[in-house]
C-alpha cells in the first residue's frame, strides 16, 4: 500500500524538481540579460540595434594570450494575446 502511494506521489515530485529547476534557470537567462545593472553594462559594447533587439559584445581575457568575444543579444517582446472561445 505505501508502495502505491510513493508511486502515486512521484510524477509530482518529478514536476516540482523540474519547475523549480526551469524556474532557476530563466532566473540566470534573465539576470544575465538584465543591462541597467551600471557594472554589468560597462562591461559590454552595443554593437547593433534594431528596435527592440540589441547585440551587443565584450572582451573576455581567458589567460594564454587569449581574447574572447562573446556575443549577447537582447530582444524585449511587449505583446498579450487573448483568446476568446464562444
Amino acid at each position: 500500500m505505501e508502495q502505491l502511494l510513493l508511486l502515486q506521489l512521484l510524477p509530482a515530485v518529478i514536476s516540482e524538481l523540474v519547475v523549480c529547476q526551469i524556474n532557476r534557470v530563466v532566473a540566470e537567462h534573465i539576470s544575465h540579460a538584465d543591462m541597467t545593472a551600471s557594472d554589468v553594462a560597462s562591461s559590454w559594447t552595443l554593437i547593433a540595434s534594431e528596435g527592440d533587439m540589441k547585440v551587443y559584445k565584450s572582451e573576455v581575457d581567458s589567460g594564454n594570450n587569449f581574447v574572447q568575444h562573446p556575443l549577447k543579444a537582447v530582444h524585449s517582446v511587449k505583446v498579450r494575446f487573448f483568446h476568446i472561445c464562444c
